[in-house]
């Protein structure tokens, strides 16, 4: 696995998504293809390198991406108001809790991918809003990626009509998606320029090129809201069937700790035990001795990282929550570092690493911490269903108790 993924660093291709691929490349495109870029998961090869080399130094810079801690924090404290407003007399949301998740995931998304807030917590949003449009639409993307992408289809000899609503779908994102960064460029020209150490991961991609602008925002939109909000419910349950490591993680949100050791630490253990993704693929650019397995060239390896990370050879007691593994001593026998390195790999590898990993960072950091300063959380019942899909899904029933911090 490491020599594959190693040896496939400089130029990655990873499949997946090829009807999304297909739209960006060859829907309503001149003959032989649209000739630009066209977006990092629909590229490959250099014109991926180049549209990622125009915009690492902009999303991956960690000085960017802390220019929204006080915006993302306002999110997370909006939907704690919120879940106090919904919860019943037992403190419990019994009803579209993954929904309000996903409200929150958007709204945090939108904030850096569009410079602005979409006020999906607004509980008299009509049905037809932009929010409301963007998540269903975002749902669907998954679900035609599952029925068209995974399982077996005819679209690429003819258009089915599955073919023909992902077309309208994808239509639709970016008819949605231009209207608002074309709205907040008009903003941001009314408003003047920013210094430098102020300015906003959508203001320095427009100085980039406004077409890079928008194809980002429509990556962001595409990769930051399902996989966000089912991670965060992950987080949330273990925490909840766990109190013990509750009490120590809001002993330290509630010192003021910034470098939040703990935390980052229940993150981290919360992707190894239910990640939201279940492997990675690359596309082999050449061939490969595996252990003596030949690996012919353009053959697909696949990489379970979902299993990996869940073996006791690789994690002693792979299958329990304990995110002190991440912050123990070398010499303790749960040290994470005893881990084979690519056993365990959330957010991708090397150049193809996720573009948005910081900004998921402090999206989870922030509601996290918000949570769990004003709830003490608990689990009622059975555990929650988990459906594998293009994503691993969390489903209900939800039980969650959110009792207020007496």
């Amino acid at each position: 696995m490491a020599q594959v993924l190693r040896g496939e660093n400089w130029l990655p291709i990873r499949p997946g998504f090829d009807v999304l691929y297909h739209y960006r490349n060859f829907y309503n495109q001149p003959k032989g293809g649209a000739p630009g870029l066209t977006g990092l998961i629909s590229d490959h090869g250099e014109k991926w390198k180049r549209l990622r080399s125009l915009v690492n130094p902009i999303i991956m810079h960690p000085d960017n991406i802390k220019l929204y801690d006080e915006p993302i924090g306002e999110v997370a404290k909006d939907l704690v108001q919120r879940i106090k407003d919904l919860r019943d007399r037992e403190g419990m949301i019994t009803e579209n809790f993954d929904y309000l998740m996903y409200l929150w995931a958007l709204e945090s998304v939108s904030v850096v991918a569009l410079g602005r807030r979409l006020n999906t917590f607004n509980e008299n949003l009509e049905s037809d809003s932009v929010a409301r449009r963007l998540i269903t639409l975002i749902h669907e993307f998954f679900a035609i990626s599952e029925d068209i992408d995974i399982k077996p289809s005819l679209w690429r000899y003819y258009p089915t009509p599955a073919f023909k609503r992902a077309m309208k779908v994808f239509s639709e994102i970016d008819s949605i998606t231009r209207s608002l960064v074309l709205k907040a460029k008009d903003e941001l020209s009314q408003r003047g320029h920013s210094d430098d150490d102020k300015k906003g991961v959508l203001e320095k991609l427009l100085e980039v090129d406004e077409k890079i602008a928008l194809i980002m925002a429509g990556d962001l939109l595409f990769t930051g809201v399902d996989t966000v909000a089912n991670t965060m419910s992950c987080v949330l349950y273990l925490l909840a069937s766990h109190p013990e490591k509750q009490i120590t993680l809001r002993q330290e949100v509630n010192s003021g700790d910034e470098k939040k050791y703990f935390l980052k630490a229940c993150i981290k253990e919360s992707l190894r035990v239910m990640p939201v993704a279940g492997g990675n693929i690359r596309q082999c650019t050449k061939e490969y001795n595996l252990l003596g397995y030949e690996i012919p060239k353009d053959m697909f390896v696949v990489f379970p990282h979902q299993y990996l990370s869940k073996m006791e050879s690789q994690y002693p007691r792979a299958n329990e929550f304990i995110p002190e593994r991440w912050l123990v001593d070398k010499d303790h026998p749960l040290y994470h570092g005893n881990a084979h390195p690519f056993a365990y790999n959330p957010f991708g590898f090397g150049a193809r690493i996720c573009i948005g990993r910081r900004i998921a960072e402090l999206e989870l950091e922030s509601l996290l911490s918000k949570i769990i300063q004003n709830f003490e959380l608990e689990w009622r019942g059975l555990p929650p269903t988990m459906y594998q899909s293009s994503l691993n899904y969390f489903k209900g029933p939800f039980n969650f108790v959110f009792k207020d911090i007496k």
